[in-house]
């Protein structure tokens, strides 16, 4: 798997997204990767990025803020 590049500002900036949860498109450009790459990691067993289903639109998924930039703060440990 590729590895995903940080692009975005840190959390101090005020860039966290005020809703809790953001659908692919918006949650990948708040990241900065693309929506099939975010998916991708989203889907390896163990990962930290906590999804949900849209009910209402079959097989689209929700993705938590609160997971997508505390995983995004671990790229900085790593």
């Amino acid at each position: 798997m590729a590895t995903a590049t940080k692009t975005r500002k840190p959390r101090e900036a005020g860039e966290v997204p005020p809703r809790k949860w953001l659908t692919v498109d918006e949650a990948a450009a708040w990241i900065g990767m693309s929506p099939d790459t975010l998916a991708l990691y989203a889907r390896v067993p163990g990962s930290p990025i906590r999804r949900k289903r849209q009910h209402d639109r079959g097989s689209k998924h929700l993705y938590n803020v609160e997971s997508l930039d505390a995983w995004v703060e671990s790229w900085e440990d790593a």
